[in-house]
Order: structure tokens, then sequence, then C-alpha cells
């Protein structure tokens, strides 16, 4: 930004409509101001704290006249640019964020979408004086936003130096603060706690994402609570059965929705579909890599695969994936598998069909800090933590299979679309939204039109579930962490034996652990670490203490998507396609 001194009103315009222009670029943001509505002047305004350089007003920006008397040319042209790209971004921010109870957290967390915003221009310089003549005008001792403690301020500089040297979007900091207020009252507000939480949700690094979660003692309770209830659980049951107050239960599941992903996750019931749950596992030598992305596109063409995940470890690199088909499609993959192997174009493979699948997590109070020290004594039980299974599911065979008359195909078509169920919000779900808007067209309905909308998938969904196709379970986890890598571990062992049993309770133990059970192994997955970090150096020490062959690797989300099961059932012939 080419920047000339004084600053004049008709300056700092042209400088913010170019701004509002790469935003518009980036995002899909909508304005919230118009900037020809918006008043620009010169005059007093803060040296110091989180409005620092300017008084915003609803259709007036008054900018400092001190930035022109700054001696420093460093500092002046930092801050004049800072300013100007900080109340761009004000723009497209709701009033009620920028000038009502929230203005001054809202201020805290724009300045650091700035900080961002202004490293992303200057992504091959070195901008460190920059970034430090900012920095010492907000990150400053303020009674106004209680930021006197100076390691609150430690903490809020140590979140800023890793959006910088991560290149974390200003997009996904705003977006994520939006999260974590959202439905909160001011007086609700620990601002430690939410500089915490949000520091977890975007640092990105193993031992913050595989440290259990950490939730106040009445939270804690309440999720229990819920897991037992099961998703049709209630603020009035739950405080009933907790002897608490409606009212806080309510508080409660705002803070827990607004600070993690929690969700009724959708279950489907596969063995009464017809269908099987197997995982499959491709490896690849070094000298067969440039095979993997025309393997991926044949993963990719089998429409019954939703999730594909990519990975390595010291010897291979991986594809991993689950796949919810009837027999004769893995048949036909196994056979495709094998032609490759004997082509040379991968080492092996694995097909698994899974009996049984758990999914846990743990949580600890707010006294913990995430340090690898303390994970060594948590995983050595020395730390007191609350270990939650959120979900026990064996895959039984069914008798007699769901017959899917032409009536019922509504049914297997909302199958496809449900994701999850709100806890906090009763009735309100998670679907495939472009599907979905499809499937409503198709009924006389549009997705504008909520009401009708949610009450025709909910009906689907109550029938769904008397007919026992559904069900759902609660999954809490570090909503910032999807493309995380996730460590999978594949253990040789008895899956009944008590020492299968022993293994997986020590090592369930971490915030997000994921365990399928086939007929003679068992698949640990935990979300954080790679193959290679010291991390799993000790949870690789358990294993072996017990002898037993292992093989582990880490991967990062490829592919998540949409399975047309409508599209994949012949209803005349009542059969599953092969595809």
């Amino acid at each position: 930004m080419k920047l000339e001194f004084p600053l004049t009103p008709e300056k700092i315009r042209e400088g913010i409509q170019k701004i509002i222009s790469s935003i518009r670029e980036e995002t899909n943001w909508d304005l919230q101001r118009t900037l020809s509505d918006v008043a620009i002047e010169i005059g007093e305004a803060p040296e110091y704290y989180e409005s620092f350089g300017i008084v915003r007003k609803e259709n007036k920006l008054i900018f400092a006249k001190w930035i022109n008397n700054l001696v420093a040319k460093i500092a002046k042209e930092a801050i004049v640019e800072f300013v100007i790209i900080r109340e761009s971004i004000s723009l497209f921010i709701d009033n009620k964020l920028l000038f009502e109870e929230f203005h001054q957290l809202t201020d805290l967390f724009l300045n650091i979408a700035a900080l961002s915003f202004l490293k992303k221009r200057y992504v091959d310089k070195s901008i460190e004086p920059k970034i430090t003549a900012i920095t010492s005008r907000f990150l400053t001792p303020s009674e106004s936003l209680s930021i006197t403690d100076k390691k609150l301020l430690q903490k809020i500089d140590s979140l800023i130096l890793i959006i910088l040297k991560q290149g974390i979007s200003f997009k996904l900091i705003l977006n994520t603060y939006f999260h974590f207020i959202e439905d909160l009252k001011i007086e609700e507000i620990n601002l430690d706690e939410i500089i915490d939480d949000i520091f977890r949700y975007l640092s990105n690094s193993p031992i913050e994402i595989v440290s259990p979660l950490i939730l106040s003692d009445n939270s804690m309770n309440i999720i229990k609570k819920i897991v037992d209830l099961g998703y049709l659980s209630s603020t009035t049951k739950i405080s009933k059965e907790l002897g608490i107050d409606n009212s806080v239960v309510s508080r409660e599941i705002q803070k827990i929705v607004s600070r993690y992903y929690a969700r009724f996750r959708a279950e489907r019931n596969w063995e009464k579909l017809g269908l099987h749950y197997n995982l499959g596992i491709i490896r690849f030598s070094s000298d067969q890599d440039e095979y993997k992305e025309s393997i991926y596109q044949i993963l990719h063409k089998n429409q019954y695969i939703g999730e594909i995940y990519e990975g390595q470890n010291a010897k291979f690199s991986y594809l991993y994936y689950n796949i919810k088909c009837p027999y004769s499609t893995i048949d036909r993959l196994a056979l495709i598998f094998d032609r490759l192997v004997k082509e040379n174009k991968i080492s092996s493979f694995d097909l698994k069909t899974v009996k049984s699948r758990m999914h846990f997590t743990s949580i600890v109070d707010r006294n913990y800090k995430p340090t690898f020290e303390n994970l060594k004594n948590l995983f050595s039980k020395n730390y007191k933590f609350q270990k939650i299974k959120l979900l026990d599911k064996e895959y039984l065979p069914y008798d007699v299979k769901f017959d899917f008359e032409q009536n019922n195909i509504l049914l297997l078509r909302f199958l496809s679309l449900i994701i999850s169920n709100s806890i906090s919000n009763y009735g309100s779900i998670g679907v495939w939204l472009e599907q979905t808007k499809e499937f409503l067209q198709e009924n006389n309905l549009r997705i504008e039109d909520l009401d009708d909308s949610i009450k025709f998938l909910n009906k689907l969904e109550k029938t769904c579930i008397e007919n026992e196709l559904l069900d759902f379970y609660l999954t809490l986890n570090l909503s910032g962490v999807a493309n995380a890598e996730i460590l999978v571990i594949q253990i040789k062992i008895d899956p009944t034996s008590d020492v299968a049993n022993e293994i997986i309770e020590t090592l369930t133990c971490f915030s997000w652990v994921l365990v399928h059970k086939t007929y003679n192994e068992i698949f640990i997955s935990i979300t954080g670490p790679n193959y290679d970090h010291q991390i799993t150096k000790m949870i690789l020490q358990v294993i072996e203490s017990k002898g037993f062959d292992y093989e582990y690797f880490s991967v990062r989300s490829k592919l998540f998507r949409y399975v047309p099961y409508n599209e994949l059932y012949d209803i005349k012939n009542k059969k599953w396609l092969n595809t």
C-alpha cells in the first residue's frame, strides 16, 4: 500500500476501498456498512489499547491525527496501513459486535485478524519491526478488557505468533471468534478461557490437540448426563437429574457448543440396510508414489466411499478409507487391488470388515495445562481425568433387511443427507446443504421456508428412528482440527481378549480416540500426533511391551463427501448396486 503523509480523509478512503476489494475476493462476506455512507475525519483518537488510532462510529471514522506526528517512519507507515486494514475488515462485521456489549472483545480479535491480513501482504518479506510497532499499541494492560495480567498478555502474544507463523487467515480467525461467542452473554465471557480455547483451536499443535478437553465441573457433569440420556435429552431432564437450575444447564451447554464441535452424530444401521462397514488400507513404496493419484481416482469413482485419508510412515505412503457397501463391491475392489499388486503399482492392501466401533473422549478441569509432561502423567494415570465412551456400536447381522418400497425411498434419501443433530437447539439438524436444497425442491419446499423444511426433515428423521435405521451419538472434539494429523495404529490381536481391552483402556485417555475392531485386529485412531512425534513413541511403548505385531502411520483427510445411497439402491430388484 503506497502511503503519503500527511494523511487526509480522501487518501484513507482510497486505501479502505482497495482493502475492501481484496476482502471480497477472499471471502463471501457481505458489507454490514457501506463505505460511501461513512464519513472519514482526522481528529482525536486513542494512542493505545484495543481501538488505538481510531474512533469508530456507525456512520463515521475518526482517524488519529497523532499518527501524522510520529517521527519513526517504519512505525508511522505500519500503524497507518494496519489501521486502514482493520477498519476495512470492520465494515464487514455485524454492528452489534462492533458497537454493543462485545465491542471491546471484537476490537481485540479485529486487531489479530488485521495482523494476519498484513502478514499475507508481505508474505516473502520480514515485517517484524512493523508487527512490534503495532502489537506494542494494543497489547497494553487495559482495565476495560481486564487485560491486566502479564501472563494473559503473553498468551495473546503467543497466539499472534502462531497465527503469523502458520499463515492462518483473517477469515478463519474471525469465523473462529464468532463461533466461540455465539449465543453467549457478555457476563459469561471469561477472556482467559476464550484465549486458551482459541489458542488450542488455531495452534494445530499435536500436544494441544491430543490433550483432553478442558471443561468446568458443571460442563463435565452435563456432558456425562447427555451421553447417558441420549440425543433426546433435554435441559429439563438434565437439570432434574443433576439437581441444578434449568437456566444453568442451558448456559453451560451454550458454552460447550461455542468452544467445541459438540453434536449428535448420525449413526446409520448399516446391517439393517444390508450394507457392511469396512476399513481399507493401500500401501505404496517410494518408487510407487507416482501411481497414488490414479489409484485415489479408483477409490473416488466408487460412490460408496465417503471418506479417504492420505498419509505415511517411515517406510510407506498410504491411502486409508472406510466404505459401507455390499460384499460384492468389496470382492470387486479386492480383485482390482490384487491386480495392482501384481503390476507393482501398490505394495499391499487390506480390506477389513468392522465388527464394532467405539469412540472415546477425555475431559480435565481448567487447572490442566497441555504440556508433554502432563500428557505423560495423564498416560500413566497420575493425573485425574474423566474418560467418556461416546459410542459403543456392534455390527450384528440382521436376518430381515429393511424393505425400501417406492413410498419409502424418501427415507433412503434422507439417510444420505443427514449428518448430525444439534445438542443446543432441539430439532435443528446438520445436513449436506446443496443436496438438501435439491431434495426439498423435489418435494415442493424451499430451504428458505425454514419452519416447513425442518418439519418435513424431522418427520423423516422420526420415521427412520422408529424403523431402527438411524440413531445418534454425542461427538465432542476441537472443531478446528479437521485437517489435523490422525495417528492410526493397526494391532494384530484377538479383539475379544483381555489384553486387547487393556491396550484400549490405556490408549483412550486423549481428546479424540476411535477404536475399530475387525475379526482379528484392532485399529486405534488418535487425533493430533504424526507417526514420528514423541507422543507416538510414548504410545507405541505400550504395544511393544505386550509383544504384539503392529503397524502405524499418520494420515490427513483427503476426501469427505456426500454418498447418494438412494441412487445406489435398486428399488425394483430390492438390492444394492455393485460399483
